[in-house]
């Protein structure tokens, strides 16, 4: 395997970063202005009590991203975690990167004294649904992730 690293994302990274979240919301169907998605990748990237951005590289070069926002949860009193997005550029897939990043990432949220991490996965992405199962991520049968817009 490729040596793999993340690393946080900078002001600089901006419009490299902008690009890959592109990709990723093209491939999920999200559809979101280009200033709502850049602002949204600067305001998690300039504040630590959101989350963060890490980038993904392979011997140096970027090829893919994970964003982590953070909360608090009463039922594992304490703050938790959820990856928010993750996306690795389709040449890169399916070398083991994925299940290196989630374990690099959940080493880091670890070190910032979180008790969860949580993330979610579309019904139909069989693949991503067992990159995770793998890494530990357990599926809650009993709750279904429901969400209610508060602005556009």
């Amino acid at each position: 395997m490729p040596l793999t690293q993340i690393r946080l994302a900078r002001s600089s990274d901006l419009n490299e970063l902008d690009v890959l979240v592109a990709a990723y919301h093209q491939f999920e169907g999200i559809t979101l202005a280009l200033e709502t998605r850049k602002r949204g990748i600067t305001q998690l990237m300039e504040s630590n009590e959101l989350g963060r951005i890490w980038l993904i590289e392979v011997d140096e070069l970027v090829v893919g991203y994970i964003a982590v926002c953070f909360g608090y949860g009463l039922e594992f009193a304490g703050r938790d975690a959820f990856i928010d997005e993750f996306f690795i550029s389709e040449n890169y897939r399916g070398q083991g990167l994925g299940s290196n990043v989630l374990e690099l990432v959940a080493r880091e949220v670890s070190q910032l004294n979180f008790a969860a991490l949580h993330l979610e996965v579309a019904k139909s992405n069989v693949r991503a649904a067992r990159l995770y199962a793998a890494a530990g991520f357990e599926a809650r049968a009993k709750y279904r992730l429901m969400t209610r817009k508060l602005t556009e």
